[in-house]
Protein backbone atom coordinates (compact mmCIF):
# COMPACT_ATOMS: atom_id res chain seq x y z
CA UNK A 1 0.00 0.00 0.00
CA UNK A 2 2.87 2.19 0.82
CA UNK A 3 4.39 1.45 -2.52
CA UNK A 4 1.41 2.88 -4.41
CA UNK A 5 1.58 6.03 -2.38
CA UNK A 6 5.26 6.39 -3.25
CA UNK A 7 4.30 6.27 -6.93
CA UNK A 8 1.99 9.22 -6.58
CA UNK A 9 4.55 11.13 -4.55
CA UNK A 10 7.25 10.61 -7.16
CA UNK A 11 4.86 11.43 -9.94
CA UNK A 12 3.42 14.50 -8.26
CA UNK A 13 6.71 16.08 -7.18
CA UNK A 14 8.59 18.19 -9.74
CA UNK A 15 12.33 17.63 -10.19
CA UNK A 16 14.47 19.07 -7.45
CA UNK A 17 17.06 20.42 -9.89
CA UNK A 18 14.50 22.73 -11.50
CA UNK A 19 14.94 25.15 -8.62
CA UNK A 20 18.60 25.47 -9.44
CA UNK A 21 17.70 25.82 -13.10
CA UNK A 22 15.19 28.54 -12.25
CA UNK A 23 17.82 30.29 -10.15
CA UNK A 24 20.25 30.01 -13.08
CA UNK A 25 17.58 31.47 -15.32
CA UNK A 26 17.01 34.35 -12.91
CA UNK A 27 20.78 34.84 -12.71
CA UNK A 28 21.05 34.89 -16.49
CA UNK A 29 18.23 37.40 -16.62
CA UNK A 30 19.96 39.55 -13.98
CA UNK A 31 23.29 39.16 -15.78
CA UNK A 32 21.65 40.19 -19.01
CA UNK A 33 20.04 43.19 -17.29
CA UNK A 34 23.29 45.28 -17.25
CA UNK A 35 23.53 44.96 -21.00
CA UNK A 36 19.91 46.02 -21.21
CA UNK A 37 20.63 48.94 -18.89
CA UNK A 38 23.59 49.94 -21.07
CA UNK A 39 21.39 49.76 -24.11
CA UNK A 40 18.74 51.85 -22.38
CA UNK A 41 21.46 54.33 -21.36
CA UNK A 42 22.62 54.50 -24.98
CA UNK A 43 19.05 55.13 -25.98
CA UNK A 44 18.57 57.73 -23.26
CA UNK A 45 21.66 59.74 -24.20
CA UNK A 46 20.15 61.35 -27.31
CA UNK A 47 16.75 61.88 -25.58
CA UNK A 48 17.65 63.53 -22.30
CA UNK A 49 14.56 65.65 -22.05
CA UNK A 50 12.02 62.81 -22.19
CA UNK A 51 10.95 62.47 -18.55
CA UNK A 52 7.98 60.26 -19.30
CA UNK A 53 10.17 57.58 -20.89
CA UNK A 54 12.59 57.53 -17.93
CA UNK A 55 9.70 57.32 -15.48
CA UNK A 56 8.22 54.45 -17.46
CA UNK A 57 11.57 52.64 -17.51
CA UNK A 58 11.97 53.25 -13.76
CA UNK A 59 8.46 51.89 -13.11
CA UNK A 60 9.23 48.85 -15.24
CA UNK A 61 12.44 48.24 -13.31
CA UNK A 62 10.59 48.50 -10.00
CA UNK A 63 7.97 46.07 -11.24
CA UNK A 64 10.74 43.75 -12.41
CA UNK A 65 12.37 43.86 -8.95
CA UNK A 66 9.01 43.13 -7.29
CA UNK A 67 8.49 40.18 -9.61
CA UNK A 68 12.00 38.92 -8.81
CA UNK A 69 11.22 39.10 -5.08
CA UNK A 70 7.95 37.25 -5.65
CA UNK A 71 9.80 34.64 -7.69
CA UNK A 72 12.36 34.12 -4.89
CA UNK A 73 9.51 33.73 -2.39
CA UNK A 74 7.82 31.18 -4.63
CA UNK A 75 11.16 29.32 -4.87
CA UNK A 76 11.47 29.28 -1.07
CA UNK A 77 7.87 28.10 -0.71
CA UNK A 78 8.49 25.37 -3.29
CA UNK A 79 11.63 24.27 -1.42
CA UNK A 80 9.64 24.05 1.84
CA UNK A 81 6.93 22.04 0.12
CA UNK A 82 9.51 19.69 -1.33
CA UNK A 83 11.08 19.25 2.10
CA UNK A 84 7.67 18.39 3.58
CA UNK A 85 7.03 15.99 0.69
CA UNK A 86 10.39 14.31 1.32
CA UNK A 87 9.50 14.03 5.01
CA UNK A 88 6.18 12.45 4.06
CA UNK A 89 7.92 9.94 1.78
CA UNK A 90 10.30 9.03 4.63
CA UNK A 91 7.35 8.55 6.95
CA UNK A 92 5.65 6.37 4.35
CA UNK A 93 8.76 4.22 3.99
CA UNK A 94 9.01 3.91 7.78
CA UNK A 95 5.32 2.93 7.94
CA UNK A 96 5.82 0.28 5.24
CA UNK A 97 8.91 -1.05 7.07
CA UNK A 98 6.90 -1.36 10.30
CA UNK A 99 4.41 -3.70 8.50
CA UNK A 100 1.22 -2.63 10.27
CA UNK A 101 -1.21 -5.56 10.18
CA UNK A 102 -4.67 -4.02 10.97
CA UNK A 103 -6.39 -3.19 7.73
CA UNK A 104 -8.53 -0.38 9.15
CA UNK A 105 -5.57 1.59 10.50
CA UNK A 106 -3.66 1.03 7.26
CA UNK A 107 -6.57 2.26 5.14
CA UNK A 108 -6.99 5.36 7.36
CA UNK A 109 -3.26 6.10 7.11
CA UNK A 110 -3.37 5.66 3.33
CA UNK A 111 -6.35 8.05 3.06
CA UNK A 112 -4.57 10.62 5.25
CA UNK A 113 -1.41 10.39 3.15
CA UNK A 114 -3.50 10.74 -0.02
CA UNK A 115 -5.01 13.94 1.36
CA UNK A 116 -1.55 15.32 2.24
CA UNK A 117 -0.28 14.43 -1.24
CA UNK A 118 -3.25 16.14 -2.90
CA UNK A 119 -2.70 19.28 -0.83
CA UNK A 120 1.00 19.27 -1.69
CA UNK A 121 0.19 18.75 -5.37
CA UNK A 122 -2.24 21.69 -5.33
CA UNK A 123 0.28 23.96 -3.62
CA UNK A 124 3.01 22.87 -6.03
CA UNK A 125 0.72 23.61 -8.97
CA UNK A 126 0.02 27.06 -7.55
CA UNK A 127 3.74 27.70 -7.05
CA UNK A 128 4.49 26.48 -10.58
CA UNK A 129 1.81 28.74 -12.01
CA UNK A 130 3.19 31.69 -10.05
CA UNK A 131 6.73 30.92 -11.23
CA UNK A 132 5.64 30.64 -14.85
CA UNK A 133 3.64 33.85 -14.52
CA UNK A 134 6.67 35.62 -13.04
CA UNK A 135 8.93 34.31 -15.83
CA UNK A 136 6.45 35.39 -18.46
CA UNK A 137 6.08 38.79 -16.76
CA UNK A 138 9.85 39.28 -16.65
CA UNK A 139 10.17 38.30 -20.30
CA UNK A 140 7.33 40.67 -21.14
CA UNK A 141 9.03 43.49 -19.20
CA UNK A 142 12.31 42.75 -20.96
CA UNK A 143 10.49 42.90 -24.26
CA UNK A 144 8.87 46.21 -23.27
CA UNK A 145 12.25 47.64 -22.20
CA UNK A 146 13.77 46.62 -25.52
CA UNK A 147 10.67 47.53 -27.48
CA UNK A 148 12.38 50.54 -29.07
CA UNK A 149 14.68 48.29 -31.10
CA UNK A 150 13.99 47.34 -34.68
CA UNK A 151 13.56 43.59 -33.94
CA UNK A 152 10.64 44.05 -31.56
CA UNK A 153 8.44 41.85 -33.71
CA UNK A 154 11.06 39.08 -33.74
CA UNK A 155 11.39 39.18 -29.95
CA UNK A 156 7.63 39.16 -29.51
CA UNK A 157 7.38 36.16 -31.82
CA UNK A 158 10.18 34.42 -29.95
CA UNK A 159 8.52 35.17 -26.61
CA UNK A 160 5.22 33.79 -27.86
CA UNK A 161 6.99 30.68 -29.10
CA UNK A 162 8.72 30.25 -25.73
CA UNK A 163 5.41 30.69 -23.92
CA UNK A 164 3.83 28.14 -26.23
CA UNK A 165 6.66 25.67 -25.56
CA UNK A 166 6.34 26.15 -21.80
CA UNK A 167 2.58 25.67 -21.99
CA UNK A 168 3.05 22.49 -24.00
CA UNK A 169 5.54 21.17 -21.45
CA UNK A 170 3.20 22.07 -18.61
CA UNK A 171 0.26 20.33 -20.30
CA UNK A 172 2.40 17.27 -20.98
CA UNK A 173 3.50 17.03 -17.36
CA UNK A 174 -0.09 17.45 -16.18
CA UNK A 175 -1.26 14.69 -18.52
CA UNK A 176 1.49 12.40 -17.26
CA UNK A 177 0.53 13.17 -13.66
CA UNK A 178 -3.14 12.46 -14.40
CA UNK A 179 -2.25 9.14 -16.06
CA UNK A 180 -0.10 8.10 -13.11
CA UNK A 181 -2.83 9.06 -10.65
CA UNK A 182 -5.36 6.98 -12.59
CA UNK A 183 -2.97 4.03 -12.69
CA UNK A 184 -2.33 4.37 -8.98
CA UNK A 185 -6.06 4.52 -8.23
CA UNK A 186 -6.70 1.42 -10.38
CA UNK A 187 -3.83 -0.49 -8.74
CA UNK A 188 -5.06 0.52 -5.28
CA UNK A 189 -8.60 -0.61 -6.11
CA UNK A 190 -7.32 -3.96 -7.41
CA UNK A 191 -5.16 -4.45 -4.31
CA UNK A 192 -8.04 -3.64 -1.95
CA UNK A 193 -10.35 -6.04 -3.80
CA UNK A 194 -7.71 -8.75 -3.71
CA UNK A 195 -7.23 -8.23 0.03
CA UNK A 196 -10.98 -8.38 0.64
CA UNK A 197 -11.27 -11.60 -1.41
CA UNK A 198 -8.33 -13.19 0.41
CA UNK A 199 -9.80 -12.19 3.77
CA UNK A 200 -13.20 -13.65 2.84
CA UNK A 201 -11.59 -16.89 1.61
CA UNK A 202 -9.54 -17.19 4.81
CA UNK A 203 -12.64 -16.62 6.95
CA UNK A 204 -14.60 -19.25 4.97
CA UNK A 205 -11.76 -21.75 5.31
CA UNK A 206 -11.50 -21.11 9.06
CA UNK A 207 -15.27 -21.49 9.46
CA UNK A 208 -15.22 -24.76 7.51
CA UNK A 209 -12.35 -26.13 9.63
CA UNK A 210 -14.21 -25.20 12.81
CA UNK A 211 -17.37 -26.92 11.54
CA UNK A 212 -15.41 -30.08 10.68
CA UNK A 213 -13.75 -30.17 14.10
CA UNK A 214 -17.09 -29.53 15.83
CA UNK A 215 -18.80 -32.39 13.96
CA UNK A 216 -15.92 -34.76 14.73
CA UNK A 217 -16.02 -33.82 18.39
CA UNK A 218 -19.79 -34.30 18.55
CA UNK A 219 -19.47 -37.67 16.83
CA UNK A 220 -16.81 -38.80 19.32
CA UNK A 221 -18.85 -37.52 22.24
CA UNK A 222 -21.99 -39.30 21.03
CA UNK A 223 -20.07 -42.56 20.52
CA UNK A 224 -18.51 -42.25 23.96
CA UNK A 225 -21.91 -41.59 25.54
CA UNK A 226 -23.34 -44.65 23.79
CA UNK A 227 -20.46 -46.78 25.08
CA UNK A 228 -20.99 -45.43 28.60
CA UNK A 229 -24.72 -46.18 28.39
CA UNK A 230 -23.96 -49.68 27.12
CA UNK A 231 -21.51 -50.21 30.00
CA UNK A 232 -24.10 -48.96 32.50
CA UNK A 233 -26.71 -51.29 31.04
CA UNK A 234 -24.21 -54.13 31.24
CA UNK A 235 -23.48 -53.27 34.88
CA UNK A 236 -27.20 -53.19 35.63
CA UNK A 237 -27.71 -56.53 33.91
CA UNK A 238 -24.71 -57.98 35.78
CA UNK A 239 -26.16 -56.73 39.08
CA UNK A 240 -29.53 -58.26 38.19
CA UNK A 241 -27.84 -61.53 37.24
CA UNK A 242 -25.92 -61.56 40.53
CA UNK A 243 -29.17 -61.03 42.44
CA UNK A 244 -30.83 -63.81 40.46
CA UNK A 245 -27.85 -66.09 41.12
CA UNK A 246 -28.04 -65.39 44.84
CA UNK A 247 -31.75 -66.11 44.84
CA UNK A 248 -31.24 -69.37 42.88
CA UNK A 249 -28.39 -70.44 45.17
CA UNK A 250 -30.56 -69.89 48.23
CA UNK A 251 -33.33 -71.89 46.60
CA UNK A 252 -30.90 -74.68 45.72
CA UNK A 253 -29.57 -74.77 49.29
CA UNK A 254 -33.12 -74.88 50.57
CA UNK A 255 -33.95 -77.74 48.19
CA UNK A 256 -30.78 -79.60 49.21
CA UNK A 257 -31.39 -79.19 52.93
CA UNK A 258 -35.05 -80.16 52.75
CA UNK A 259 -34.44 -83.61 51.15
CA UNK A 260 -31.65 -84.34 53.70
CA UNK A 261 -34.05 -83.73 56.60
CA UNK A 262 -36.66 -85.84 54.93
CA UNK A 263 -34.15 -88.68 54.51
CA UNK A 264 -33.35 -88.65 58.23
CA UNK A 265 -37.01 -88.65 59.17
CA UNK A 266 -38.02 -91.35 56.73
CA UNK A 267 -35.37 -93.93 57.58
CA UNK A 268 -37.95 -96.67 57.49
CA UNK A 269 -38.46 -96.18 53.79
CA UNK A 270 -36.97 -98.62 51.29
CA UNK A 271 -33.37 -98.04 50.09
CA UNK A 272 -34.31 -97.84 46.46
CA UNK A 273 -36.38 -94.67 46.99
CA UNK A 274 -33.59 -93.11 49.12
CA UNK A 275 -30.99 -93.66 46.42
CA UNK A 276 -33.25 -92.09 43.80
CA UNK A 277 -33.87 -88.95 45.88
CA UNK A 278 -30.14 -88.43 46.62
CA UNK A 279 -29.25 -88.86 42.93
CA UNK A 280 -31.93 -86.38 41.88
CA UNK A 281 -30.73 -83.86 44.45
CA UNK A 282 -27.07 -84.19 43.34
CA UNK A 283 -27.90 -83.75 39.67
CA UNK A 284 -30.11 -80.77 40.44
CA UNK A 285 -27.35 -79.12 42.49
CA UNK A 286 -24.78 -79.75 39.78
CA UNK A 287 -27.03 -78.31 37.10
CA UNK A 288 -27.78 -75.21 39.16
CA UNK A 289 -24.07 -74.70 39.90
CA UNK A 290 -23.21 -75.05 36.21
CA UNK A 291 -25.81 -72.47 35.22
CA UNK A 292 -24.55 -70.14 37.95
CA UNK A 293 -20.95 -70.54 36.75
CA UNK A 294 -21.90 -69.87 33.15
CA UNK A 295 -23.85 -66.76 34.12
CA UNK A 296 -20.96 -65.48 36.24
CA UNK A 297 -18.52 -66.08 33.37
CA UNK A 298 -20.82 -64.20 30.98
CA UNK A 299 -21.06 -61.27 33.38
CA UNK A 300 -17.26 -61.31 33.84
CA UNK A 301 -16.75 -61.28 30.05
CA UNK A 302 -19.11 -58.34 29.66
CA UNK A 303 -17.34 -56.46 32.46
CA UNK A 304 -13.97 -57.08 30.79
CA UNK A 305 -15.33 -55.87 27.47
CA UNK A 306 -16.68 -52.69 29.10
CA UNK A 307 -13.31 -52.01 30.79
CA UNK A 308 -11.44 -52.63 27.53
CA UNK A 309 -13.77 -50.26 25.64
CA UNK A 310 -13.28 -47.55 28.30
CA UNK A 311 -9.50 -47.94 28.08
CA UNK A 312 -9.60 -47.77 24.29
CA UNK A 313 -11.70 -44.59 24.38
CA UNK A 314 -9.23 -42.99 26.80
CA UNK A 315 -6.28 -44.03 24.64
CA UNK A 316 -8.00 -42.71 21.51
CA UNK A 317 -8.78 -39.38 23.22
CA UNK A 318 -5.13 -39.03 24.32
CA UNK A 319 -3.91 -39.89 20.82
CA UNK A 320 -6.30 -37.35 19.29
CA UNK A 321 -5.09 -34.65 21.69
CA UNK A 322 -1.47 -35.43 20.82
CA UNK A 323 -2.28 -35.44 17.09
CA UNK A 324 -4.14 -32.11 17.26
CA UNK A 325 -1.31 -30.52 19.26
CA UNK A 326 1.32 -31.72 16.80
CA UNK A 327 -0.70 -30.65 13.78
CA UNK A 328 -1.29 -27.20 15.31
CA UNK A 329 2.45 -26.80 15.97
CA UNK A 330 3.23 -27.90 12.41
CA UNK A 331 0.63 -25.49 11.05
CA UNK A 332 2.10 -22.64 13.10
CA UNK A 333 5.57 -23.44 11.80
CA UNK A 334 4.35 -23.51 8.21
CA UNK A 335 2.44 -20.26 8.73
CA UNK A 336 5.54 -18.59 10.17
CA UNK A 337 7.68 -19.81 7.26
CA UNK A 338 5.07 -18.60 4.79
CA UNK A 339 4.89 -15.18 6.47
CA UNK A 340 8.69 -14.91 6.40
CA UNK A 341 8.78 -15.85 2.71
CA UNK A 342 6.06 -13.32 1.89
CA UNK A 343 7.91 -10.63 3.87
CA UNK A 344 11.15 -11.37 1.99
CA UNK A 345 9.40 -11.30 -1.39
CA UNK A 346 7.67 -8.06 -0.44
CA UNK A 347 10.97 -6.47 0.59
CA UNK A 348 12.57 -7.65 -2.66
CA UNK A 349 9.68 -6.26 -4.72
CA UNK A 350 9.85 -2.95 -2.85
CA UNK A 351 13.61 -2.70 -3.49
CA UNK A 352 13.08 -3.39 -7.20
CA UNK A 353 10.27 -0.86 -7.28
CA UNK A 354 12.43 1.79 -5.58
CA UNK A 355 15.24 1.19 -8.07
CA UNK A 356 12.81 1.43 -10.97
CA UNK A 357 11.30 4.64 -9.57
CA UNK A 358 14.77 6.13 -9.11
CA UNK A 359 15.65 5.25 -12.68
CA UNK A 360 12.40 6.81 -13.97
CA UNK A 361 13.00 9.95 -11.90
CA UNK A 362 16.58 10.25 -13.15
CA UNK A 363 15.46 9.86 -16.77
CA UNK A 364 12.75 12.50 -16.29
CA UNK A 365 15.21 14.87 -14.64
CA UNK A 366 17.72 14.32 -17.43
CA UNK A 367 15.04 14.96 -20.05
CA UNK A 368 13.80 18.11 -18.31
CA UNK A 369 17.35 19.38 -17.77
CA UNK A 370 18.23 18.86 -21.43
CA UNK A 371 15.08 20.74 -22.50
CA UNK A 372 15.77 23.54 -20.03
CA UNK A 373 19.43 23.81 -21.04
CA UNK A 374 18.50 23.92 -24.72
CA UNK A 375 15.94 26.66 -24.03
CA UNK A 376 18.44 28.65 -21.94
CA UNK A 377 21.11 28.29 -24.64
CA UNK A 378 18.65 29.54 -27.25
CA UNK A 379 17.72 32.47 -25.00
CA UNK A 380 21.38 33.38 -24.42
CA UNK A 381 22.19 33.07 -28.13
CA UNK A 382 19.27 35.30 -29.09
CA UNK A 383 20.19 37.86 -26.41
CA UNK A 384 23.83 37.94 -27.53
CA UNK A 385 22.82 38.29 -31.17
CA UNK A 386 20.37 41.02 -30.24
CA UNK A 387 23.02 42.84 -28.19
CA UNK A 388 25.59 42.64 -31.01
CA UNK A 389 23.09 43.80 -33.64
CA UNK A 390 21.87 46.56 -31.38
CA UNK A 391 25.39 47.81 -30.68
CA UNK A 392 26.28 47.72 -34.35
CA UNK A 393 23.11 49.54 -35.33
CA UNK A 394 23.10 52.15 -32.54
CA UNK A 395 26.75 52.79 -31.71
CA UNK A 396 27.97 53.22 -35.31
CA UNK A 397 28.79 56.94 -36.19
CA UNK A 398 26.37 57.37 -39.12
CA UNK A 399 23.50 55.91 -37.11
CA UNK A 400 24.25 58.16 -34.13
CA UNK A 401 24.33 61.25 -36.43
CA UNK A 402 21.02 60.21 -37.93
CA UNK A 403 19.48 59.69 -34.49
CA UNK A 404 20.76 63.15 -33.32
CA UNK A 405 19.31 64.73 -36.47
CA UNK A 406 15.96 63.04 -35.91
CA UNK A 407 15.86 64.11 -32.28
CA UNK A 408 16.78 67.73 -33.10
Amino acid sequence: MASHVDDTCDAAMPPKDLTNLDEDESKTMHDASPSLADASAVLEEPVVGTDSTSEQVHALELEKEALGIELSRSHAREARLRATAADLTERLEAATAAKVRPENAESKQVDLLHQHIRQLQETLDEVERGRQHAVFKISELAARVHGTADNHAVEAEWIQKTKHDFELLNQRTRLLLAQQEERHAAALDVAMRRLSLEHAAAMDKLRLDNDIRWTEWRHEESRRMKEVEAAMEADKSSVRLAMKHNIESTRIHQRVTVPSTTTHSASSSPPSSLGMTTVDADTLVRMQLDTLRTRRMDALKKLCLVRISIGRTRLYAAWMRWNVHGSSIHARKRLGAHSMATALTRCRQQAIRRRFQGWCLNTRLYHWQTIHNSVLNQILAVQRLHHVVYLRMVCSPPMTHRIHGIVV
